[in-house]
This record gives structure tokens, C-alpha cells and sequence, in this order.
């Protein structure tokens, strides 16, 4: 079975922010509501994907603390973890890029780091996804929290279906493929 964790923060003021994009690809790919499971710190479904066990998750932890959720949900499943996917934004590729790999470094991204230091390993799966502007200059801290433009908000329906595609493509797949076909 494969874990599949969106990273995003709980909160109203949240909802619609590009940090949340990795809860918004998995509303998306699923198809029943997730229902909030406290002893795991997360909203939590078990259900099957591209006819394969999957257990998607959000952490309702907030960003930076996404590892103590992730270690709790894997050790009672007792999920491997390279069978842990992680999905989320990554201000350093430009907006709507994916980019699949595991056993990288968290490149500055809190919630990865996060996911590193409670498991102990980087060799994860992740779903790397675009959101860096056209402008050079911003404040990343913020920008990541605000709402997406409107122009951004067009170009999501066809991101987030491709990333969905990206995701059941690589439940019966290698991951090379993955790449090959949506990087």
C-alpha cells in the first residue's frame, strides 16, 4: 500500500493558498471526503487508486510540523518508505512544472524537512510541484500564503489533472517512466 500525503495548512485563511496546493491535488484525486483521524493528526482516507491500496492523508498539523504526522500514520500502517509519496509545492520550479524523484533534499521546503528529520531518511517519493512566478524578486515566505492570481487560477484545473494523472500513472509504473512522461 502506498501512502499518499498532501502537504498544506489547516486553517481557513489557508484554503486557497498556494502552499495548500499538495491538499488540493489530493481532494482532486480522490473522490469521498477524508475524514479527520486525531490520533493521527490527519484527515485520512484508505481507498484504491489506478486499482491499487492507497492511504491518502493531510496532515492537520501545520506545515512545518507535516513530519510527526507522516511518522505516526507510516509506523501503524507500517508502510516502507519508499512507499511514502509526498506531494507538494516547490517555489523553486516555475508555476504548474512537476518534477517526480525520491531521495532528494529538502531544498529549503519546511514541511519536507520535516518529513526528513522524523523519518530519518530522504528516500521518499515525491511530487514536486511548480509555483515559482514569472518576477524574480518576491518575499517567498509570503507569496506561498497568498491566494492564488486569477490567471493562476485558470491554469489549475489542467495542472492539477495532469499531476493526477502523474500520480495513478505511477501506482503501476516505474518511476523513471514517471518522469520521463511528466517532468
Amino acid at each position: 500500500m502506498k501512502l499518499i500525503i498532501g502537504l498544506g495548512n489547516p486553517g481557513k485563511e489557508y484554503i486557497d493558498s498556494r502552499h495548500n496546493l499538495g491538499w488540493k491535488i489530493l481532494d482532486a484525486l480522490v473522490d469521498e471526503p477524508l475524514q479527520l483521524n486525531k490520533k493521527f493528526s490527519s484527515e485520512i482516507l484508505k481507498t484504491s487508486l489506478a486499482e491499487q491500496p492507497v492511504l491518502v492523508a493531510k496532515p492537520q498539523t501545520y506545515m512545518n510540523n507535516s513530519g510527526s504526522a507522516v511518522v505516526k500514520i507510516s509506523q501503524y500502517y507500517k508502510i516502507p518508505t519508499e512507499d511514502i509519496w509526498i506531494v507538494h509545492d516547490d517555489i523553486d520550479l516555475a508555476f504548474g512544472k512537476l518534477r517526480v524523484g525520491q531521495g532528494r533534499s529538502s531544498a529549503g521546503h519546511r514541511g519536507v524537512e520535516s518529513i526528513i528529520q522524523s523519518l530519518g531518511t530522504k528516500d521518499f517519493v515525491r511530487f514536486r510541484i511548480g509555483l515559482r512566478p514569472a518576477e524574480k524578486k518576491i518575499n517567498t515566505d509570503r507569496y506561498v500564503m497568498e491566494k492564488f492570481s486569477q490567471d493562476e487560477q485558470l491554469a489549475l484545473p489542467d495542472i492539477i489533472d495532469r499531476i493526477k494523472q502523474a500520480i495513478q500513472y505511477s501506482l503501476n509504473n516505474p518511476l523513471s517512466e514517471v518522469a520521463g512522461k511528466f517532468n
